[in-house]
């Protein structure tokens, strides 16, 4: 960043010697067609701005994974919103659709480097074909995913998407977003 401010001085520098030639041409054509000329610069301006852009794309990343939520919390909050899951939906058991995800997602965590918590494979009954993750690493695929997959890999690239999704903790992440919208709109 300092090389680039190093050139964009050099650059005003030698812009400024070669406009007081211009600005003495362009003061006589401005003042015979009633106009002033532009008495400020605008690159000092445009730099600060250039600046404070890529510093906020410094600083965006940092934002996005904030956490106030460890993963015990996380797994606690897990457990809450299961219990809400299962009064609002109906969770398959039993079947062999339950079997796969649970036999898929098990075999995807043996690839994960490490486990923030225990992970849980459930089946959900509805028709639309998707899958979901929870706080605390508990993943539902629905019933209508199976009309789409063809075989286990297809099943496996959804699964492991979700699996992703608790791995890196994006429900906890969310959590922790909320609640410091919440706290700031108090």
């Amino acid at each position: 960043m300092l090389t680039a401010l190093k050139l964009l001085f050099h650059i005003r520098m030698n812009e400024n010697q070669r406009s007081n030639v211009k600005s003495q041409k362009s003061k006589t054509r401005c003042s015979e067609s009633g106009f002033r000329p532009l008495t400020f610069d605008l690159r000092p301006l445009i730099s600060v701005l250039f600046l404070l852009l890529s510093s906020c794309a410094y600083i965006s990343p940092l934002v996005e994974e904030f956490n106030i939520v460890s993963p015990a919390q996380e797994a606690q909050i897990g457990t809450q919103v299961a219990a809400q899951v299962s009064k609002d939906m109906k969770v398959v058991s039993g079947t062999p659709e339950a079997a796969t995800a649970q036999r898929v997602g098990n075999k995807l965590l043996a690839g994960l480097p490490h486990k923030d918590f225990e992970y849980h494979f459930y089946v959900v009954e509805d028709p639309a074909p998707n899958a979901f993750t929870i706080p605390g690493g508990t993943i539902y695929v629905h019933t209508g995913l199976f009309k789409y997959v063809h075989d286990e890999s297809e099943l496996a690239g959804v699964i492991a998407h979700e699996i992703g999704h608790a791995f890196d903790r994006h429900p906890a992440n969310s959590i922790s977003r909320q609640y410091g919208v919440d706290y700031l709109t108090k």
